[in-house]
């Protein structure tokens, strides 16, 4: 057994790495396929709710929020889609009065809210979400969790990096 220290597990070592910038190329170009993909989808989101783009795109970020157990403040909406507090204030209200958002107490800080979906929501985003899940497990069914949680994990890593050159 040698004395070097073995590289961490899904890590190839560096002598064994294909061209870097080559690479980087590539997933660059993956993430910004991915990226049009993703607001082309947004946008038909959009169509469906007959919302602005924009709004859709912040009911997106509300309900992902939730879901993940973290539902957002609209001070955290505004920092998430980029928007001004004034323009997410009027956005919000525009949401709460199609009925997709409520506005609820803070279950740690009652003078601040949280924004929820609201029970409208839910009728109008799984008709629209249940074909793009289906097919999203068929492309999972076809590879090995492992290698998508390395995955995950990869584009995790890309996302802190981007957001803390952004965040400067």
């Amino acid at each position: 057994m040698s004395g070097a220290p073995a590289d961490p597990p899904g890590m190839v070592p560096p002598d064994l790495h294909p061209d870097p910038r080559r690479q980087q190329a590539v997933l660059v170009e993956s993430l910004r396929r991915y990226g049009a993909v993703h607001a082309d989808l947004m946008r038909s989101f959009a169509e469906h709710l007959t919302l602005h783009p924009i709004d859709a795109t912040a009911l997106s970020e509300i309900l992902f929020a939730e879901d993940g157990g973290a539902p957002l403040t609209p001070a955290a909406l505004a920092r998430r889609i980029g928007r001004s507090r004034p323009a997410t204030t009027a956005l919000v209200g525009r949401l709460v009065a199609q009925g997709y958002v409520e506005r609820v107490p803070h279950p740690d800080d009652g003078r601040a809210v949280i924004l929820k979906g609201a029970a409208r929501v839910g009728e109008a985003t799984a008709t629209f979400f249940i074909p793009y899940a289906a097919a999203l497990d068929r492309v999972l069914a076809a590879h090995d969790p492992a290698a998508v949680d390395r995955s995950v994990a990869l584009l995790d890593e890309v996302t802190a990096a981007i957001r803390d050159l952004v965040k400067r």
